[in-house]
């Protein structure tokens, strides 16, 4: 993550339920796994259907930010039952004008 002020050390990924606050499920990120999963997903993909495995399908909207979010995800998500919300942020190179 080049733009975080801490580029090193510990990240704590966490589920939490959006009515009560409370904390569901939580995996401490501590660098890069040495075995890769055949499924090729991303680390945000992997982080997000890994933590998302606790949860019911029932009524269930998975929300997360942009470092999270791809169109694989939500295919996924969708695949197992779920609704997702994420954030998508412009790119930085502009179009050129017509």
């Amino acid at each position: 993550m080049s733009v975080k002020p801490i580029k090193r050390g510990y990240k704590v990924w966490c589920i939490a339920d959006a009515k009560t606050g409370y904390v569901l499920k939580v995996e401490i990120y501590t660098g890069k796994e040495v075995e890769t999963s055949p499924d090729n997903f991303g680390l945000g993909e992997r982080v997000v259907l890994k933590l998302a495995d606790c949860l019911d399908q029932l009524c269930q909207i998975v929300a997360f930010d942009n470092f999270f979010t791809t169109v694989t995800l939500m295919e996924q998500l969708f695949s197992r039952g779920f609704h997702a919300i994420g954030i998508v942020r412009p790119t930085r190179r502009r179009l050129p004008l017509c």
